[in-house]
């Protein structure tokens, strides 16, 4: 649907000197219908087809985390092969639900647990009506896992 819009502006005559007489003058709309144009929009402003499967995820997270790491000792060499290979498999099984639209951000974190306190933020640009994130915490009797996938829809 178009609107006709009359917009209206004021022309200074004489060139732009000083001490110029100011007219108004208005626009008209074009002579052909407007109706006979034809919109040429490209970006989907809609809804996702499906929401982001927050449970499914966060049932991925704690099967391979817990899985693959249950009776590991914290080794920093080895921590650093495992975060890798976690976020590979964590993002193979997430293809697998093929979430049309959505950017997946994944974020493992595995540490040394001494007692010690840990806090991980994030800061993003967010759309609260439909970016959503999942995540989950593992700690066994050496070492501690965080894990956090982003969905940020993409339009």
């Amino acid at each position: 649907m178009f609107r006709i819009i009359t917009v209206h502006f004021w022309v200074l005559q004489g060139g732009g000197r000083g001490g110029e007489k100011k007219n108004k003058a208005n626009y008209s709309p074009p002579s052909f219908p407007l109706h006979s144009l034809k919109s040429d929009l490209t970006l989907r402003l809609t809804r996702p087809n499906k929401p982001f499967p927050i449970t499914t995820i966060s049932h991925i997270l704690k099967e391979e985390i817990t899985h693959r790491l249950r009776d590991v000792r914290y080794d920093p060499v080895r921590s650093r092969e495992m975060t890798l290979t976690l976020c590979e498999v964590i993002r193979t099984r997430m293809k697998e639900f093929m979430i049309s639209r959505y950017k997946t951000v994944i974020l493992v974190h595995i540490g040394q647990l001494n007692g010690q306190g840990l806090q991980i933020s994030s800061r993003c640009l967010w759309d609260p009506n439909f970016d959503t994130f999942v995540s989950h915490s593992f700690k066994n009797t050496s070492l501690f896992c965080s894990a956090t996938v982003y969905g940020i829809y993409f339009e």
